[in-house]
């Protein structure tokens, strides 16, 4: 014998039976206002139209009730039932406490129209009819042991519908202990309502069937994720789950692969175990949890979305998303970033550490609490910052930039530097140290042979930016065909040491302004080259050492409206760069007035006039004008 509550849509084999003829548009009763009156009776309808009932047994009582005064009881060999017409149909709720006698299966279970069945086996617990037997609900849909019911004690009954995808879901006591259920036979549209009991009474309290989930008695958030778990499963169809993988309890899936063949989006994969020998494509928006390492890549698809909250050594391929919440994700191999992919370093508590960590197309990695190194580059760096690509236009700094290129561990690539706009084009441009400028011990920048660096600043309504850097140079023959398109300013230093600035051609810079000569640049000699571009009248100057070498120089393509990147580029042996400014004010060692930068013998720093006026020649009189009319 058993007790059995089951749920009809349209269920034509038992309409003669229970004799239904009136729908109501929902129910929500606890049976505890009229006409549920103590004794009063469901039999054919005689209490409400919409509840009918074969046996005048099934009754209002006061003997078992969920909320006084009134339940419903169930006596032996008893059914009841109720016509709702839910609209819209696409899904529906039914929520109600069951105080139920536990037994065995039915004999048999007639299924004809039937949407969703259970019953209340012996042991304590649900079972559920799923496509072709019944499946026992002793763990939550996490794998959670949950309490069996006892006999003739109340307990809540959630069921979701989906009518569009055809499946069903059920909670005990607030949670979900089955969901992604087939219904029985396709139905449209919720019909019926009925439950029936083939042993000792059973009781029956507040039964509320609707369109949505009743908040007052479904607040559980067992997988934390997004909502409540009721909402979850109005609004995607089913709550996602922990899928365990690894040997042995509760691990049910041996592989990744196996795994993310049926994950789905907000799932988590737990992963556990000492060597996996995978390459997997993740396409769902999932948390990556546990500690394990894994020889082949986790390739993370464009689109995706990878919330990292393991420990793990794999190689990693990003094109779509992976945010690093918490615990360290290591990459003992390769991390590649690729076309529009990102990974995101939130929490203090969160480190992305990578053998070696490559950044392709527009890939950035952007880090705000936590920690990003590159082994492969010495990369070791904390703080708000995005790596980038920086050829991409997403790598660029903000003015003022100051880069001393101490900070950084020794061989650091250039390339991995795009949070302060860095790029390089060779992976031999790196951080070197005692090959700086003064003072000793100094880091700089090698840049070897054919190679070009570049620094991208976000300059596009700054109309005046000094550019002031050390250059330790190989000197040369002047480049076959320089690049002047988009071009503020271009030099090199040519075989005799001399400094050459484009304007129209090549113009050597043998002399300063005052017409003394300039030093000889040297190979294995670190000089100061400051440049002035003033983005409004197209004219540069440049001063060599500190003193003002060249002025009005006109910009090799006028077309230029602001200022977007410093590039150097050498194509023999090693040359080295140190000390670089990028700024809108004049270089402040240059403002004291002395012989050395006080070229003309004005009274005023040369490079102050240059920054007002584009030339020391261009202003005569008196600096102040009071004028009266």
């Amino acid at each position: 014998m058993s007790t059995r509550y089951a749920q009809w849509c349209l269920w034509g084999g038992l309409l003669a039976l229970v004799a239904m003829t009136a729908e109501a548009g929902f129910i929500d009763h606890n049976f505890d206002v009229a006409p549920f009156t103590n004794g009063a009776t469901f039999m054919d309808g005689g209490l409400m139209s919409d509840w009918r009932a074969a046996s005048a047994s099934v009754r209002v009582t006061t003997t078992a009730k969920y909320t006084p005064p009134h339940s419903i009881v169930l006596p032996e060999g008893s059914a009841l039932s109720n016509a709702v017409a839910l609209t819209p149909a696409s899904h529906a709720w039914t929520d109600f406490r069951l105080a139920p006698m536990l037994g065995v299966a039915p004999a048999s279970s007639a299924t004809n129209g039937a949407s969703f069945i259970c019953y209340f086996a012996s042991n304590g617990y649900v079972n559920v009819w799923a496509g072709s037997g019944w499946q026992t609900c002793s763990n939550d849909v996490w794998n959670h042991p949950i309490s069996p019911l006892t006999n003739a004690i109340f307990a809540t009954i959630s069921i979701y519908q989906d009518y569009a995808a055809q499946r069903a879901a059920i909670m005990v006591n607030d949670r979900v202990v089955a969901q992604d259920l087939p219904f029985v036979t396709t139905t449209n549209r919720y019909g019926h309502f009925m439950a029936e009991n083939n042993d000792n009474s059973a009781w029956l309290d507040d039964v509320r069937i609707q369109t949505s989930y009743d908040a007052s008695r479904l607040s559980a958030n067992v997988n934390g994720v997004d909502d409540v778990d009721a909402a979850e499963l109005q609004n995607y169809g089913y709550v996602a789950r922990t899928l365990y993988v690894g040997t042995g309890q509760p691990y049910a899936y041996a592989t990744l692969s196996n795994a993310l063949a049926v994950a789905r989006d907000r799932d988590t994969l737990y992963v556990v175990g000492a060597a996996y020998a995978e390459s997997v494509t993740v396409t769902q928006d999932l948390t990556l949890a546990g500690s394990f390492t894994n020889s082949g890549t986790i390739t993370v698809a464009a689109g995706s979305v990878v919330s990292a909250v393991s420990n793990f050594v794999s190689s990693l391929t990003v094109s779509g998303r992976v945010d690093v919440a918490q615990g360290i994700v290591v990459s003992g191999a390769v991390v590649t970033v690729a076309g529009n992919g990102l990974i995101t370093v939130a929490t203090n508590s969160a480190q992305l550490l990578a053998g070696d960590l490559n950044i392709t197309g527009s890939g950035v990695v952007d880090v705000t609490g936590g920690q990003v190194a590159d082994a492969a580059a010495g990369v070791g760096m904390a703080g708000t910052f995005a790596l980038s690509n920086t050829w991409g236009t997403a790598a660029v700094a903000n003015l003022d930039v100051h880069e001393s290129f101490d900070l950084y561990a020794p061989n650091t690539r250039l390339q991995a530097l795009g949070f302060s706009g860095w790029g390089a084009s060779s992976t031999g441009v790196v951080v070197q140290a005692s090959a700086g400028y003064e003072p000793m011990p100094s880091q700089g920048v090698r840049i070897p042979e054919a190679s070009l660096i570049s620094n991208r600043v976000a300059a596009a309504s700054v109309t005046k930016v000094w550019t002031d850097f050390r250059l330790k140079p190989m000197v040369g023959e002047k480049p076959s065909a320089p690049e002047t398109n988009n071009t503020a300013f271009l030099s090199y230093v040519s075989s005799n040491g001399v400094l050459n600035v484009w304007s129209g051609g090549w113009i050597p810079c043998t002399n300063y302004i005052n017409g003394s000569s300039v030093a000889v640049i040297t190979t294995g000699e670190f000089v100061r080259v400051t440049v002035f571009a003033n983005f409004d009248s197209d004219k540069a100057a440049v001063f060599v050492n500190g003193k003002l070498a060249r002025e009005l120089v006109s910009f090799p393509s006028p077309s230029v409206g602001s200022y977007s990147s410093f590039q150097t580029a050498n194509s023999d042996a090693n040359a080295y760069l140190d000390d670089v400014h990028i700024t809108t004010g004049v270089p402040t060692d240059l403002l004291p007035v002395t012989p050395s930068t006080d070229l003309d013998a004005d009274g005023t720093a040369d490079a102050e006039e240059i920054d007002l006026y584009n030339s020391v020649w261009g202003w005569s009189g008196p600096r102040t004008l009071f004028q009266f009319r």
